[in-house]
């Protein structure tokens, strides 16, 4: 009798230790929770992310919470991998719809940022049609955008129209949506044909000094070439100008191409992000 009365108490004493010991362990990975949002909240990524991996951790990677800060922080680092990776196990584990919608939206904004525009319609397709009007105002604007990065820029107008619901904008958005179309029917190889005479593409873009560079350092190797002329016989001088003479024009005629291609892409950025300027001081910028 004596032997099960103390192996009671051991039991007893057993099962407090073990409650206090769960109850402190959770109580440590709420304070660490807590603090990872207050770094997150500062900007304190790479430390958030620290913390954030700790409860994942305990919490065999399921508090959802934990999950979208988690990839909110890596794609703050600009680590869209992993970005991606804990939005979408974010979106399995909420249970609530209006939450499921949100990671979706930051999901879908995150391969804008990536340059996916077709990845973020397949996303946009699977929204519910049942949202509320800041929802549906929001996905007209990724809507927008995405069309807008695979160069179907009247849809990408007809959306932002609908984001926007205000058609006295329409003048301003015309103007940058012709703009976008003149600078994509843009022939890069329009500068890098020119430059068959040195230095030419490169002023046609505007690039001056690289012109400058361009003509004077072909310049100066026809010179070297017109001196080896009076020491060397005109093979001798060939062979010896030559090549890089040759190594210097054609890259020119490839720089020409390569500042052309760049000055496209830049303009493109340029309009895109008025695009989202004229959106967000007249909404405001959407959240992610």
């Amino acid at each position: 009798m004596q032997y099960w009365m103390n192996l009671k108490k051991i039991l007893f004493l057993l099962t407090v230790v073990i409650s206090t010991d769960l109850t402190a362990h959770a109580q440590t990975l709420l304070q660490t929770l807590s603090h990872a949002k207050k770094l997150y909240t500062g900007g304190e990524y790479e430390a958030a992310i620290s913390d954030l991996r700790r409860v994942l951790f305990f919490e065999n990677n399921s508090d959802p919470e934990a999950c979208l800060m988690l990839a909110d922080c890596y794609r703050n680092m600009h680590n869209y991998d992993k970005s991606f990776y804990y939005y979408n196990l974010a979106l399995q584990l909420f249970a609530s719809d209006s939450m499921k919608v949100q990671t979706k939206f930051r999901i879908i904004s995150l391969y804008l940022v990536a340059d996916e525009p077709n990845y973020s319609l397949s996303q946009l397709f699977s929204l519910p049609e049942n949202m509320d009007s800041v929802s549906m105002r929001r996905k007209n604007f990724y809507s927008a955008l995405a069309y807008y990065q695979i160069k179907e820029y009247d849809v990408s107008k007809e959306f932002l129209l609908k984001a926007l619901g205000d058609k006295y904008m329409e003048n301003r958005i015309d103007s940058v949506y012709k703009l976008a179309g003149r600078n994509n029917h843009h022939n890069v190889y329009v500068p890098m044909f020119l430059s068959i005479i040195p230095g030419l593409g490169q002023f046609y873009l505007g690039e001056y000094k690289a012109s400058a560079n361009s003509l004077l350092l072909t310049g100066f190797l026809a010179g070297i070439y017109v001196l080896a002329l009076r020491n060397l016989s005109p093979l001798d001088a060939v062979l010896s100008v030559l090549p890089w003479f040759e190594r210097y024009y054609q890259g020119g005629l490839l720089q020409a191409k390569e500042l052309a291609v760049k000055k496209k892409k830049r303009k493109d950025d340029e309009y895109y992000n008025d695009l989202i300027d004229i959106y967000s001081n007249q909404i405001g910028s959407p959240a992610n």
